[in-house]
């Protein structure tokens, strides 16, 4: 019973350990080495240079954090998938266009390193609450495999592979080290507080003065659903590549400030919601709101007070704005589709080409195999129909198949059951965002291919921070896990 409770007390006291200034000051020169290398080449004119040099470094970097610095490691992924398409545009406009770019396989790459731990861990994972993530695992080999064997096994379909598996390995690393759950929790309030500050005040920039860089490459990916390429006339994107995947992380960024304190969120929130009607997204407005009425539920009468009184001082801020002039043409018009959806053209083509799909995923039940979709469905830039990722369900149909549909989807109901709020953790703000977060991606399926990517990353690892909260604390009180536990963490009572 003594050995016991020397374990126990070990296990809690681990999460509370600080690390030595100056080993985490190593970590913060590996990146900032990264930062370097970024701005020296682009000061000298040397972006073709950057555009190979950065995915190594970024690599190199990558797998230095993850064995030594893990939870600074997190946060170099995350400001990785944060800027890396802005660093493309400005490579881009400085040594020519070239499609794709090997910049954009930085956050990829160094996300995919976490693949590491989940190979190690995944198998005794399942009996302490990793079933989600090992059953979307599988979900995805097996619609990989059937992706192979149907395209005579094109060396292409890696980068659609790692876009489906990313994510997956992302929230696994944040859920299989729930025991450092506080140092992740500091960092991550941080990396999406500073994250809304530079991305809000950037896209606002960028719809205002729309900077040579993001014109010349919306000049050459011609899609014309980003808006055109002149002031007040772009449709936000910000520092990532298109308003979808901006409005995701946008999202999260702005239910995450609800967890943090001091002046610093007040202009992160001015500019983070001004470039969210920016973006002009739908559905990650529904996902906003879907967030915010979760996060209202899950507090006490002091804190929703507080949530509402920061809602109004924003309103007060954000509202006067939106309604003005050069915002107010874009944003007014984008509001009231929602409100009259019979006259949007985009939702009325977009239901009519769910009939075509759905017809192929029951006519082929086993699936076509991930990379189908950008291979078979890709749509023009002009066309309003529905896009090869406008729907998480039909592309699960047609990429996964049945088999490969079953795992993924139980994987991701399990995620969602273990997103219930529980006791323990109730007075924790940020667990209550980053459900809240995750519950604004769930909504999002229906809508959007938002389990794939950058997107897929804010879900898959939003709810495995809050599995992992759960965990911890469950292990703070003394209490056994409900999804099992080290044997250490048994109620002494």
């Amino acid at each position: 019973m003594e050995l016991v409770s020397t374990e126990l007390a070990i296990v809690q006291e681990t999460p509370q350990r600080q690390l030595p200034v100056s080993q985490t000051l190593w970590a913060w020169l590996a990146i900032a080495a990264v930062v370097l290398l970024v701005a020296g080449g682009l000061a000298v004119g040397q972006g073709s240079i950057v555009r190979l040099a950065f995915p190594a470094f970024a690599f190199a970097v990558g797998l230095y954090l993850y064995w030594k610095h893990p939870v600074q490691y997190i946060v170099f992924v995350w400001w990785l998938w944060f800027l890396s398409p802005f660093i493309r545009r400005l490579v881009d406009s400085q040594s020519g266009w070239v499609d794709p770019s090997p910049v954009l396989l930085a956050p990829v790459i160094v996300s995919f390193i976490a693949a590491l731990g989940f190979l190690r861990h995944f198998l005794p994972s399942l009996r302490e609450g990793g079933a989600p993530f090992v059953l979307a695992f599988a979900g995805v080999v097996y619609g990989s495999g059937v992706g192979l064997i149907r395209s005579n096994f094109d060396y292409t379909l890696a980068q659609p592979m790692l876009v489906w598996l990313t994510p997956l390995f992302i929230g696994f690393h944040l859920f299989n080290n729930w025991r450092e759950y506080p140092r992740y929790r500091s960092a991550l309030q941080w990396t999406f507080l500073l994250g809304a500050l530079v991305m809000g005040i950037y896209g606002v920039v960028q719809f205002l003065t729309a900077p040579v860089w993001d014109r010349f490459w919306m000049i050459n990916v011609e899609f014309l659903s980003f808006g055109q390429p002149e002031p007040l006339g772009i449709r936000v994107f910000s520092t990532l590549n298109a308003p979808g995947p901006f409005s995701v992380v946008m999202m999260a960024c702005l239910l995450v400030l609800f967890s943090v304190g001091g002046w610093l969120k007040f202009p992160a929130a001015a500019g983070g919601y001004l470039s969210f009607l920016l973006c002009m997204t739908r559905a990650a407005w529904i996902g906003w709101v879907v967030g915010l009425i979760s996060l209202m539920t899950t507090m006490d009468l002091k804190a929703r007070l507080r949530v509402i009184a920061v809602m109004v001082v924003l309103a007060a801020a954000v509202v006067p704005l939106a309604m003005m002039p050069p915002f107010s043409s874009v944003v007014l018009p984008r509001l009231q589709t929602m409100t009259n959806p019979k006259d949007d053209i985009s939702l009325a083509a977009r239901m009519e080409g769910y009939g075509k799909y759905l017809r192929d995923a029951f006519f082929d039940p086993l699936g076509k195999g991930v990379g189908v979709m950008e291979r078979t469905y890709a749509v023009d830039a002009d066309d309003e129909g529905i896009g090869p990722h406008d729907s998480a369900i039909l592309e699960l149909l047609l990429s996964l198949g049945l088999p490969g549909t079953l795992f993924y989807g139980t994987g991701l109901i399990a995620l969602l059951l273990g997103l219930r709020p529980r006791r323990e953790a109730r007075g924790d703000a940020f667990v209550n965002a980053a459900r809240a977060v995750s519950l604004g991606m769930f909504v999002q399926l229906v809508l959007g291919s938002v389990m794939l990517g950058v997107m897929g990353v804010v879900l898959w690892s939003f709810s495995g921070v809050v599995i992992a909260a759960q965990k911890h604390y469950a292990q703070q009180n003394g209490e056994k896990c409900t999804s099992g536990c080290q044997p250490a963490e048994v109620c002494l009572n």
